[in-house]
């Protein structure tokens, strides 16, 4: 912590915990950019993600077979396809589910999508 002013000999640490399982939703306009960044973080800290994107863009459905096939994915990835709206409140609203929950939207309501 030397860089910021005031920092002079203090120690900073991050301590990376487990949340639990998140539920996530990411924007049809940055199919995989935002993935990644849901999806790498959830799983470095031991995290179970439940991930739904857009349906129709290529890069998705790759991804989404992609992990199904892999073995270490299936426990901690799991990726849901539908229409957007039915599949987004139910894992907006269903709050028993999820100990965690992250969208990418302008509103910070939970309430629906």
């Amino acid at each position: 912590m030397d860089a910021a002013p005031g920092g002079e000999r203090r120690l900073g640490y991050t301590v990376l915990e487990p949340l639990g399982k998140i539920g996530a939703i990411t924007p049809f306009n940055f199919p995989m950019n935002l993935v990644a960044h849901k999806v790498g973080p959830a799983i470095a800290t031991g995290n179970t993600i439940v991930l739904t994107g857009f349906p129709n863009t290529i890069i998705f459905f790759l991804f989404s077979r992609a992990t199904s096939r892999s073995r270490t994915a299936r426990w901690c990835i799991n990726v849901i396809t539908g229409s957007g709206r039915s599949v987004g409140n139910q894992i907006v609203t269903d709050e028993r589910k999820y100990d965690y929950f992250q969208r990418k939207s302008r509103s910070r309501k939970r309430d629906s999508v």
